[in-house]
């Protein structure tokens, strides 16, 4: 790898220096959408049970036997 320019030295240095700044708001951001999408999961999953037990009890009204 070729030797870097002090120019692109300091470029380097300013944008790990806003890195590390902003890392513990993205480890935030990364958190709240892992977690939104845990409950989302959640809430598919209620849904879809939900929605199955109703068919199950449907077709055993219209036959009555």
């Amino acid at each position: 790898m070729a030797r870097l320019t002090p120019r692109q030295r300091a470029w380097r240095a300013r944008i790990e220096a806003v890195l590390r700044v902003a890392a513990p708001a993205l480890d935030v951001v990364v958190i709240g959408a892992d977690r939104t999408r845990r409950l989302g999961v959640a809430v598919e999953r209620t849904v879809v049970r939900v929605a199955r037990r109703p068919r199950a009890s449907q077709s055993s009204d219209r036959n009555p036997a």
